[in-house]
Parts: C-alpha cells; structure tokens; sequence
C-alpha cells in the first residue's frame, strides 16, 4: 500500500509539473520572435487594407489612427500577440504545437476594432 501511495504522489508531482511547463511556455508564448513576426505581418497586412477602404466605412477613422500607428511602428506588437492568443483556435494549436499561421489573418482581423478602440 505505501508503494502505491509514493507511486501516486510522484505522478502527481510529475503532471502537475508537466502542466506548469506547457502553461508557462503558452503564457510567455506573445514573446516568441516567429510568432510576434508572423502577428506583425498579419497586423501590416490589415492596416494597409483599412487605410485603403472607403471613408464611409463604419469606425473608419478609428480605424486608420491604429493603422497607421501599425504603419509607423508605434503599434504594440508585442500586446497584439497577447490579444491574438485569446482565440480558441490560436491558443489551442499553440499548446499542442501545431501550425497556427492560417488562423492569423482572421483573428488579426477580429481583433483590429478592440486594439483601435472601437466600442461594440
């Protein structure tokens, strides 16, 4: 009986440091270079559409004060890849260590009104 208990209490310590792990690699996850430069690209990729679509577009002045901080690069790249990791899709291809590129347009896009002020 001791032997079975010591055996689960090590395999309590071992998950619980395994989950410790995967967590703080997805929490510092924001301040990989690759993903901060895949997320600054998606983020130019937006603001250059936003700075050419029409005036009369909902928000669009808002809009274009983001887009050109993102231009200029005053923007936080850095903060933006934390709003990025908030999607469902994202954060769980990040903690199973899949391809998550096809996913950043959309939540760049998603997440563009938020960064740039936009009330819903």
């Amino acid at each position: 009986m001791k032997k079975i208990n010591v055996f689960l209490i090590a395999m309590v310590f071992v998950f619980s440091f395994v989950i410790q792990v995967f967590a703080a690699d997805y929490w510092t996850f924001h301040k990989n270079d690759e993903f901060k430069n895949k997320v600054k690209y998606e983020m130019q990729v937006a603001a250059i559409a936003i700075m050419a679509e029409a005036a009369d577009t909902a928000n669009h002045a808002e809009r274009v004060v983001y887009a050109k901080k993102i231009l200029d690069g005053s923007a936080s790249i850095e903060e933006f890849a934390i709003g990025v990791l908030t999607n469902a899709s994202v954060k769980a291809k990040v903690t199973a260590d899949q391809d998550y590129t096809s996913d950043l347009a959309f939540t760049v896009s998603s997440l563009f009104n938020a960064f740039a002020g936009v009330s819903l």
